[in-house]
């Protein structure tokens, strides 16, 4: 059963990465404005965003079904960078969280993962999205073995 969950689990995040592939959202940035955090997230020309959710990224039994903490159809849009007050996330239990916004074609796209830093006193993207990228590092040995069996089963096929 595990493995199964292991294995759906890696799916998951193949299919969220190359679904990242083509979004519209630019690396968000951070501000800290007297005692108001705001989350700003550049966006692609010509985007318009209906609606976003806040998530947190606690994982339980219900992952494939999360729930948003936060949603608002009422959007802050200033150019091409959407405005998103974060005050009220928690930042003392070290969650991390991200952004679903939808578009006007009922497109859903995930921003970055991102995290309270106690000692910057502010919002920050998490450690594997400001060091390398999740897609290319972290699942790039299942990625390699994936390819190598569909080239076995491949040649398997054509030559038997």
């Amino acid at each position: 059963m595990l493995f199964y969950k292991t294995v759906t689990q890696n799916i998951f995040y193949l299919l969220n990465a190359l679904r990242c592939l083509d979004s519209p959202l630019k690396t968000p940035f951070f501000e800290k404005q007297d005692n108001a955090y705001f989350y700003y997230l550049p966006l692609n020309e010509g985007v318009e965003i209906v609606s976003y959710e806040i998530f947190d990224t606690c994982f339980d039994e219900f992952y494939d079904f999360p729930s948003p903490i936060h949603e608002s159809c009422f959007v802050v849009k200033i150019k091409n960078v959407l405005m998103i007050n974060i005050s009220n996330l928690e930042r003392n239990k070290g969650e991390e969280y991200y952004i679903r916004v939808t578009t006007k074609e009922n497109e859903k796209f995930d921003s970055k993962p991102f995290h309270f830093d106690q000692t910057e006193d502010n919002f920050v993207l998490s450690k594997l999205e400001t060091e390398e990228s999740v897609f290319y590092y972290g699942y790039s040995i299942q990625i390699s073995l994936v390819i190598a069996i569909g080239i076995m089963a491949g040649a398997a096929f054509y030559f038997f």
